[in-house]
């Protein structure tokens, strides 16, 4: 797959955003990981120790489609009918939210991993009330 990317892109850098799972050493692969490969392939990794929720990846890509406000951050290009047909067929098991393992969830999965890394999601904090809080100076509250 690397060699086949640098083929079709020479002279570019190339920034992948992979499953952090690829980082396991694999006896199948001669103990050779996934992530080794594409570093070695000249590749920029742009991974996680972790990978994110299931459930914040799903929602990372829901809201770059349309967010709360409206606005749009994804659009998908026309060619990319594969993924197009990804986000349009997924389904979730019955009575979770848990993506079926159809087919459908592999493409899913890739978009969420760079989507939740370029746009990850940020829980809203309230400020606190100007004069709510109290600190301790010198043995003194203020």
């Amino acid at each position: 797959m690397s060699r086949e990317i640098q083929q079709r892109y020479p002279n570019r850098k190339i920034i992948v955003y992979p499953d952090a799972a690829g980082a396991q050493r694999k006896t199948s692969a001669g103990g050779v990981t996934d992530h080794i490969i594409l570093k070695n392939s000249g590749f920029e990794l742009k991974v996680g120790s972790i990978n994110p929720s299931v459930k914040d990846r799903i929602a990372a890509v829901n809201s770059v489609c349309k967010s709360n406000d409206g606005v749009v951050k994804l659009s998908v290009e026309p060619s990319c009918k594969k993924t197009i047909e990804c986000l349009r067929k997924q389904v979730y098991k019955e009575g979770t939210r848990q993506p079926e393992k159809s087919g459908y969830d592999h493409m899913n999965d890739a978009l969420g991993y760079l989507i939740n890394h370029l746009y990850p999601l940020r829980q809203n904090v309230k400020p606190a009330p100007v004069g709510g809080i109290r600190r301790q100076t010198g043995g003194h509250y203020r």
